[in-house]
This record gives C-alpha cells, sequence and structure tokens, in this order.
C-alpha cells in the first residue's frame, strides 16, 4: 500500500487533487462514463471546455433540470441551484444504473452541497455524488497553504494523483462553518471569488 493510498476511505465524498489542472483532467476522465454538475458558471464553463478538449459529448441544460429530464443524455451539465430537489423520493428502483453526480467544486456553504445530496435522494435509483477539489480553490485555500502542495510533492506525490481523505473531508466541512458565520447575504455570483467579495465578511 503506498502512502497516498493510506489516506484513501470508501465511499468517497471528496476527491482532492494539488491543482485546478489535474483536477479538471481528473474530473474530465471520470465525466466520460457519469453525469456532472457545478456551483458557478465559471467553474462550469472551465468543466465545459475541459470536457470539449477530451472529446466527451455534454449537454448544457439552463434552467431548472428535474428528475424526470435525468437519463435523456449520458453528461449534463447543470449549475447546482438548477437541480428540483423539492420532489416526492420515488422508492428505489435497484435495476436502473448507477447515477453519478459529480460536482466540480464545494460551496462555501454546506447547505448549497446537502440540497445536491437532497435532489440525488428523490431520484428514485441508485446514485453517488462525488466533490472535486484541489489546492487552489478558494475553500481549500483557507486551511492548505502553498506548503501542503510543497509537502505532497517532496513526499512524491503526482500532480495527477488523487487522494480521498477523510481527515480533508473534516477540514473542509470546518471551513465551510467558519464561512457561515461570516455570511450577511447570498446574492448570486459568476465564480466563487466573486460571491466571497459579495456575501461574506473576512
Amino acid at each position: 500500500m503506498g502512502l497516498f493510498s493510506f489516506f484513501k476511505t470508501k465511499p468517497v465524498a471528496d476527491v482532492f487533487w494539488i491543482t485546478p489542472r489535474a483536477k479538471l483532467s481528473g474530473f474530465c476522465n471520470q465525466v466520460r462514463e457519469r453525469l456532472n454538475d457545478g456551483h458557478f458558471r465559471a467553474t462550469l464553463a472551465q468543466v465545459e471546455e475541459g470536457l470539449t478538449a477530451a472529446g466527451v459529448p455534454n449537454e448544457f441544460h439552463d434552467g431548472r433540470l428535474s428528475r424526470r429530464e435525468i437519463g435523456r443524455q449520458k453528461v449534463i451539465l447543470v449549475l447546482a441551484a438548477s437541480l428540483a430537489s423539492n420532489d416526492v423520493p420515488m422508492e428505489i428502483n435497484a435495476t436502473l444504473d448507477k447515477l453519478a453526480i459529480l460536482v466540480a467544486e464545494r460551496h462555501f456553504l454546506r447547505a448549497k452541497d446537502d440540497a445536491i445530496l437532497s435532489f440525488a435522494r428523490t431520484l428514485g435509483r441508485p446514485s453517488e455524488v462525488v466533490f472535486y477539489l484541489s489546492l487552489h480553490d478558494p475553500l481549500t485555500k483557507q486551511f492548505a497553504g502553498k506548503w501542503v502542495e510543497s509537502v505532497l510533492k517532496r513526499l512524491g506525490m503526482d500532480e495527477s494523483e488523487p487522494i480521498d481523505s477523510s481527515m480533508v473531508a473534516r477540514r473542509i466541512k470546518g471551513a465551510q462553518a467558519k464561512f457561515s458565520s461570516g455570511v450577511f447575504s447570498d446574492r448570486r455570483a459568476d465564480s466563487a471569488e466573486g460571491w466571497l467579495r459579495l456575501n461574506v465578511r473576512m
């Protein structure tokens, strides 16, 4: 078992990458067979560009996306806020293929991420939700400085290698709790950085 395999836990909730480029590459590799979505339009645009460059057919859905529209396309790009999670949950049909919802970032507010999980529970089919992060994400920067990247690289971690870690998941949850205490509004923004400037007292 390698050093970085030691940190891995299942089932995966958060997949952690060193750089945004590595995160996007890993995301696109996974999305070849999966569904994906994102919180901010800037992130969604990066994902769409990466998928197109990788030759992965995808469709951008602009507006509310309900469970009835799931499955018509193999890859649907949609903002997390567009997921219609207020449907009455359906009984799980285990004969259906598992649906993957790949989220290209974590929001600063845990409630935003939890809304994606609520949506998944209404789909009536086996599903998994995986969040993708990098050391350079605005949220991750709150607890992982540049020194973390330096240490990981000195230990021999390759940029293309992900870490699945319950420790990282706990730090993310802590950072989200910290942001929640400083939020004074929830104005929409096209990027994570823009949302911070508009809504959080730093």
